[in-house]
């Protein structure tokens, strides 16, 4: 999917709550490839969306239903902020 540009969810987990609101993202660039299987990448946000249900199955992956959100906000967020989220998406991934 990474390779052939496929788009996938991000959905913030905080205090072991998972958030509703989420965001459909997508691969631009993998910049690093690590022995496991893992990697590093950049990624574009392309659409928020709201779950409306989910569950873990047997292999741990989540599976939702969701809505695209129609609206746009625009907002600023600081580089410490973005330092956190980037930490937690890491430990989600």
């Amino acid at each position: 999917m990474i390779e052939s540009g496929g788009e996938f969810g991000i959905v913030l987990l905080f205090e072991a709550n998972l958030q509703i609101i989420g965001t459909s993202s997508r691969v631009i660039e993998v910049t690093k490839r690590f022995e496991n299987g893992e990697m590093d990448i950049v990624t574009e946000g392309t659409k928020r969306f709201r779950l409306y249900s989910y569950d873990v199955g047997n292999d741990e992956l989540y599976r939702a239903r969701w809505n695209i959100l129609k609206m746009t906000i625009n907002f600023m967020i600081s580089l410490k902020c973005i330092r956190r989220l980037r930490t937690t998406i890491y430990l989600l991934i």
